[in-house]
């Protein structure tokens, strides 16, 4: 799953600059807006599927409890059609060592899910409260500070994050790879 997500948030990533790049140039008029539009059309919607995919994976390594206030509820978007549901873990409960590592791997992309500009406020008001929940149960403070810049709409680059959650096991594994030519990476 850790591999996975860090391709997903890859790719996330990617199609931000696409999108951003398309919705940019469309001021220019050189091509029709309906070209630049369907080429937006196809990032956004690499980014809310590979962002529900993120987001699929919370609930099976946090367990959290389900939430019926609307302050907490993930609402009605794309992405919240695809979280599954899971069962209410005891409050008092906290992760064992092997679970907090599997919470640790989850920080980084949900960040990137949650301060993409495509991510309706209710995912990403989920996004911060399931942050929130891995920092008080899990005892990982890089959830909180994740949370924060969520909550404050401080814009910090994913890349950051990255260095400040020491989400290095991905790093060194492709570094280790013996040419980046045996690398096949499905980015569209």
């Amino acid at each position: 799953t850790n591999m996975r997500n860090n391709m997903r948030v890859f790719r996330i990533l990617l199609n931000e600059i696409i999108w951003k790049h398309y919705s940019e140039e469309m001021a220019s008029g050189s091509m029709p807006p309906s070209f630049y539009m369907a080429k937006m059309k196809e990032a956004e919607d690499v980014i809310i599927i590979l962002s529900a995919e993120i987001c699929a994976d919370v609930p099976q390594y946090v367990r959290l409890p389900q939430h019926s206030d609307q302050e907490h509820s993930v609402g009605s978007s794309n992405i919240s059609r695809q979280i599954p549901q899971t069962e209410r873990r005891g409050r008092g409960d906290t992760f064992t060592p092997s679970e907090a590592s599997q919470c640790y791997s989850l920080i980084w992309p949900m960040y990137v899910v949650g301060q993409t500009p495509l991510c309706p406020v209710p995912v990403r008001r989920w996004i911060i409260s399931n942050l929130h929940f891995i920092a008080d149960r899990a005892r990982i403070k890089e959830a909180k500070i994740a949370a924060g810049y969520l909550e404050r709409e401080e814009k910090i680059a994913p890349w950051s994050l990255y260095g400040q959650t020491g989400t290095y096991p991905f790093s060194a594994w492709v570094w280790s790879l013996p040419s980046w030519d045996h690398v096949s990476v499905d980015l569209f």
